[in-house]
């Protein structure tokens, strides 16, 4: 029969073990049990989409629409397509660096229709109702006149002149009242050209 080991001996073989193990929880930090280490998530560079209006043809129900939607969803790149009946188009949100619009039509003509890519309407430009002309009537008392004659020459002589507009020259009384633009030309004007006739104006 085997001597059995004293306790005070068993105990001394383990106290070096919880002597380590009193030292390694002093060590730790408290709370330590509770901190859980996350995982980081990876990072995903932004993505950025556009939109496109698409012009469809060869659609008769809503079978026609659900066909071109998934023609078009089944491209990589393509965030959402909206196709309708009335009016037949597809609005498709797309990232550019994974689907062109090119693709896209190839897609729709694969599954049977017809596609086209909706150009921007410029707006008509609003009708500008052209500015009234500033035009002025003027009297001008002429010397020198005796016939018909002189009548015809001055009545020519200042149709002639850019800015006139109408022109009615008498003999009784002997004037001429004369319609023009204002900017184009003025009375002094109109007055030389008279004089240039042969005749004087009167003040």
């Amino acid at each position: 029969m085997k001597p059995s080991t004293p306790p005070s001996i068993r105990l001394a073989a383990f106290a070096p073990v919880l002597l380590a193990l009193l030292l390694i929880a002093a060590a730790l930090p408290s709370g330590l049990s509770s901190l859980s280490i996350a995982s980081p998530k990876p990072h995903t560079p932004p993505t950025h989409t556009q939109q496109i209006t698409l012009d469809l043809s060869g659609l008769h129900c809503g079978g026609c629409v659900e066909s071109i939607t998934r023609a078009l969803q089944s491209l990589p790149g393509v965030q959402k397509a909206d196709v309708t009946l009335e009016p037949q188009r597809a609005i498709v949100v797309y990232t550019p660096k994974q689907v062109t619009p090119q693709q896209m039509l190839q897609a729709i003509e694969k599954a049977g229709y017809k596609g086209v890519i909706q150009t921007e309407k410029t707006p008509p430009k609003p009708h500008t109702p052209p500015q009234p002309t500033s035009t002025q009537k003027v009297t001008l008392k002429i010397a020198g006149m005796s016939c018909g004659g002189c009548v015809a020459r001055i009545t020519e002589a200042l149709q002639k002149t850019k800015g006139v507009l109408h022109t009615q020259v008498t003999l009784d009384p002997p004037q001429a009242i004369v319609s023009f633009h204002s900017k184009l030309t003025n009375p002094s004007q109109l007055a030389q050209i008279i004089r240039d006739a042969g005749y004087r104006v009167l003040p």
